[in-house]
């Protein structure tokens, strides 16, 4: 059986993550995010990228995800980053994590989001989940995220937002744990 989580890239560092197709992402998404998401780059060039992120997404839709989550966990860095790409596709998809956090109380698990739809209010203290609104046009829901997340996309910097310390110093997310922290507003420039 395949591993769920990859345990290391360029930006990360050396945390454990998981990954789902971008056909997962809200549909109705603006043209710029689909335009310029660097998932998408991947999925294109990377056959065995898009082959684990269509493993995982069969399987996160199982009755076994949990259960086969859990075990990875077990090995897996104190911190996780859910969903280098994808999003929280359903609301029983996003329980399955809240349930996954629970039973995992030592680990931090993170992530951004567009799916505003989803009741994000029942999650425990250990899912940080930061609200990804590129445009800044949402701001009527930032206060049911844990942060907010925005691009830069003429690279300038954001009135009330930090640039992300991986672009800013090229440190690794294992080491800034910025956005495993509540109450922050994070900027990405533009790559």
């Amino acid at each position: 059986m395949r591993r769920l989580l990859s345990n290391h890239n360029h930006k990360l560092g050396r945390l454990s993550s998981f990954a789902l197709p971008l056909s997962t992402c809200d549909k109705t998404q603006n043209k710029q995010c689909r335009k310029y998401c660097y998932a998408r780059y991947l999925f294109k060039i990377y056959s065995k990228y898009r082959a684990k992120m269509t493993y995982n997404y069969r399987i996160s839709k199982s009755d076994r995800f949990v259960k086969l989550m859990n075990e990875e966990l077990k090995e897996a860095s104190l911190s996780v980053r859910i969903h280098v790409s994808g999003d929280f596709y359903s609301q029983k998809y996003l329980n399955k994590w809240l349930q996954i956090a629970r039973m995992n109380p030592r680990q931090i698990f993170y992530c951004y989001t567009k799916s505003i739809n989803l009741d994000f209010g029942k999650r425990p203290r250990n899912f940080i989940v930061y609200l990804s609104d590129d445009q800044r046009v949402l701001q009527k829901e930032y206060k049911r995220f844990d942060g907010v997340a925005a691009i830069s996309f003429d690279k300038k910097p954001i009135r009330g937002f930090r640039l992300c310390r991986h672009q800013a110093d090229s440190i690794h997310c294992a080491h800034c744990e910025l956005c495993m922290h509540k109450g922050n507003r994070i900027y990405f420039d533009l790559h």
